[in-house]
């Protein structure tokens, strides 16, 4: 007699070979049953739910059974199912069927796939590990995949979510995904929210929403030191609502070819090295990378997140004053001044808006740089003489320290008169120099204006 072991306990002696004959001979020797139970038993052979009677079935309960091979629901009515600390050798599959009320799963595990390609739900729970679940083409009323003890955590190593065919409430809570994929087009009438849960791998591709998709309070973890990744591919994500997603802690991130304008996007910790590694970016990889901050540029602008807007449109223009560079070196048969001049005058304004106000972001940098230029400029107009109050010297008493920055702020003010007595080459200095400070003074205001609506 085989022996299996189960929570602890042995059984030898409640092993069922022929399902049919087990449940007559033992179970319900009056034919007008209406519920199958069957507890701490070890089943061999494929389990066709449907076959178990020709009568209708109120209640099927399996507690603390092992299944040696598979698990099919296939398309017949059926009221409320049962599988409490059960262990599925094989697969466990949804064929078909009307299921009535509450199908739970509640404890216990699947050894290989559990797949659900058909069928109408009322209530299914799953809340047991599973090496593998695959959902596709079926209507739920409410779907919810969670824990329901707090000592425990449910853990699904592959979890593959094909949402053509796919109707009805979605509701992932609370548990581990290894593997994740959601692919295919959310309908209009689905709800799909997946919170306060953990990830190792978790993937975006080719999603179409044209219904309700949520990601809540999500994190990363890693057994076995294994590298953990979100990625959004090929994707129109519309209206998605992203909350409280620390992507910063995420070892690999990426976004490519995505439709992200309507997306809503609240307490995310975007990664430093995502912004930073745009040298080592090729073209294709560039303007993907621009893409993808312009869009977050207009979703959060619509979200009314002044701040974060700012910050995204100067990752915008970064990425597209690197794109450009390499554009232009990576033009076959051109010599190094055709190369040199594709594009320049926009590298150059770029190259500017940067370094002189991080793109209208930093109020101090335009100040820096009226400062350094300023000084710079001002020292030639002493030294040549241009400046007749002032001669080089190393006097540094007070009062020659106070003329001279007298006459500096004088140099450097925009709207000063023009005397047309001192018509010489001092004036293409102080012309340039009221052009640089005009130019100062405007990203200033424009900085310390920027969160000004």
């Amino acid at each position: 007699m085989p022996k299996r072991e189960i929570n602890g306990a042995e059984y030898n002696d409640t092993v069922v070979e022929e399902w049919i004959e087990y449940l007559e001979i033992h179970k319900f020797p009056d034919q007008d049953f209406t519920e199958i139970n069957s507890e701490g038993v070890y089943h061999i052979g494929k389990l066709f739910v449907s076959n178990l009677t020709s009568s209708p079935i109120l209640r099927i309960s399996f507690k603390n059974c092992i299944f040696s091979d598979d698990v099919i629901f296939s398309a017949i009515e059926y009221e409320t199912i049962d599988f409490t600390d059960c262990i599925f050798e094989k697969k466990v599959l949804f064929k078909g069927g009307d299921f009535k009320k509450n199908i739970a799963f509640k404890g216990g595990s699947v050894k290989e796939r559990m797949e659900i390609s058909g069928g109408i739900f009322s209530g299914l729970l799953l809340s047991l590990n599973c090496e593998e679940l695959h959902i596709a083409n079926a209507k739920f009323n409410d779907l919810a995949i969670r824990n329901i003890e707090e000592k425990t955590i449910v853990t699904i190593q592959k979890l593959l979510i094909k949402f053509n065919g796919i109707f009805g409430n979605i509701s992932l809570n609370g548990i581990k995904l290894v593997e994740a994929e959601l692919t295919g087009t959310i309908h209009k009438d689905v709800e799909f929210t997946l919170m306060d849960s953990h990830f190792t791998n978790l993937k975006l591709n080719k999603l179409f929403n044209n219904g309700k998709l949520r990601l809540f309070d999500l994190s990363p973890f890693s057994e076995n030191e294994q590298k953990t990744s979100l990625f959004i591919n090929n994707s129109n994500l519309a209206k998605t609502e992203f909350f409280s997603i620390d992507i910063a802690k995420i070892g690999s991130f990426g976004i490519t070819n995505s439709f992200l304008i309507e997306c809503t996007f609240v307490n995310l910790g975007w990664p430093a090295k995502f912004f930073g590694a745009l040298p080592e970016l090729n073209n294709e990889q560039l303007l993907d990378r621009r893409e993808m901050f312009r869009q977050l540029k207009y979703s959060y602008a619509k979200q009314g997140d002044t701040i974060t807007e700012h910050k995204f449109h100067g990752f915008e223009m970064n990425a597209q004053m690197h794109y450009l560079r390499k554009k232009r070196w990576n033009q076959p048969g051109r010599n190094i001044f055709k190369k040199w001049s594709m594009h320049r005058q926009t590298s150059l304004v770029l190259w500017v808006s940067r370094l002189t106000s991080n793109y209208g972001q930093s109020f101090l940098a335009p100040l820096i740089t009226l400062a350094l230029l300023g000084i710079l400029s001002f020292s030639g107009m002493v030294y040549w003489g241009y400046i007749k109050e002032l001669a080089p010297d190393f006097n540094l008493s007070w009062d020659r320290i106070l003329i001279t920055i007298a006459h500096f702020l004088y140099f450097i003010n925009p709207i000063k008169r023009l005397d047309a007595q001192s018509i010489n080459g001092g004036l293409i200095i102080d012309l340039g120099m009221r052009i640089i400070t005009s130019y100062c003074i405007y990203n200033f205001i424009r900085a310390t204006r920027r969160f000004v609506k």
